[in-house]
């Protein structure tokens, strides 16, 4: 079965670009693979409904544990945002992204310092970071 589906031939159950695209197929749902529709991409998650499923059952459990004691979730929650934070601070202040220079360098100097303060603040207080949060 041939037919343009989204600028792209479907040859035999494999998507080809027709003008020199940026797909890369490398078997099967290997590299860059993108299915072009909900059945592939269902087909692609059929053999790891157990981890899902798993997943589903992890995420409810949390969920309603975290409705048992909303004051620890909360904690819990601003403590790893905290945390982020910090790792996001650190990582943008010794690895630029680009090499920045005059505003650019300072803004990104700037950005970098609120994240770790900002961090340093949701581990410190995590309630009254709630409420900045929120």
């Amino acid at each position: 079965m041939q037919g343009v589906v989204i600028g792209r031939r479907l040859q035999a159950g494999r998507i080809v670009p027709q003008r020199g695209g940026d797909h890369v197929d490398n078997g099967k749902y290997g590299g860059r693979y993108r299915p072009h529709a909900l059945g592939e991409g269902i087909r692609v998650l059929r053999d790891k409904w157990g981890w899902i499923v798993a997943l589903g059952v992890i995420s409810m459990i949390a969920g309603v544990i975290a409705l048992g004691s909303v004051v620890m979730a909360t904690e819990s929650a601003v403590f790893i945002v905290g945390i982020m934070m910090l790792v996001v601070g650190v990582v943008e202040i010794f690895t630029p992204s680009a090499p920045a220079v005059g505003a650019a360098f300072c803004c990104g100097c700037c950005s970098a310092a609120l994240y770790v303060f900002a961090g340093f603040i949701c581990l410190q207080n995590p309630f009254q970071a709630a409420v900045w949060l929120t």
